[in-house]
């Protein structure tokens, strides 16, 4: 009786995850990618509330990500509301690489370059996107 039982729970827990595979819809959030050679501070300027913005510190090849429905990163609660970033590399000398950049909610934010190509941060936002499907 019990290894039936646990069958049963284990099926339900499956058709449970695929349904919700399924049905999820794309990645619903802002992402920071570090695309650098450099560790960075990214903190929310604008659009999050106060106290309980995004603020994250980043090592190179890794990102993090807020749910654009979130109202502490996203007080609009909208897709294409605007936030805006500040960019600071944490290594040697704090030096801030991009200030009140602004990128969608929806979107994404990619910091780029190493010591031999400069430095720069783009903002990217396409309502299709699932850049990577894990950052809900």
């Amino acid at each position: 009786m019990y290894k039936k039982r646990t069958s049963v729970l284990f099926a339900v827990w499956i058709v449970s995850v695929i349904f919700l595979c399924l049905t999820a819809e794309g990645a619903d959030a802002f992402c920071v990618y570090n695309n650098s050679d450099l560790e960075f501070q990214v903190q929310e300027t604008h659009g999050g509330r106060k106290f309980k913005e995004f603020i994250k510190v980043i090592s190179p090849g890794n990102h993090a990500c807020c749910n654009w429905k979130n109202k502490d990163c996203n007080a609009k609660g909208k897709k294409d509301s605007t936030v805006k970033f500040l960019v600071a590399f944490t290594q040697v000398l704090p030096i801030n690489l991009c200030v009140d950049f602004p990128v969608k909610a929806g979107g994404w934010l990619s910091v780029s370059g190493d010591r031999k190509s400069p430095y720069k941060c783009e903002a990217y936002f396409d309502e299709s996107w699932d850049k990577d499907g894990d950052d809900q």
